[in-house]
């Protein structure tokens, strides 16, 4: 159930990145810096969640692997 909701996670992320990559071209300077780096944060939480998900899926493949689970917990 975790690996599918990683997972669930991951692709909507990905979902969101893509269908919110706009800013009006009437806004400010300082708009677009806020955009930015919301985008910039977007991405880093995208890929931490798809590394995330693909060690969840190599500890349910070698359920003898225990520090997967330490790693999930820090990412």
């Amino acid at each position: 159930m975790t690996f599918v909701l990683l997972l669930l996670g991951t692709i909507g992320a990905f979902a969101a990145i893509q269908t919110a990559s706009h800013i009006s071209g009437d806004a400010d300077e300082e708009a677009f810096a806020v955009f930015d780096t919301h985008q910039r944060y977007a991405w880093i939480s995208f890929w931490l969640a798809g590394i995330t998900t693909v060690v969840r899926f190599v500890a349910l493949r070698w359920s003898k692997v225990i520090w997967t689970n330490y790693l999930i917990v820090i990412l």
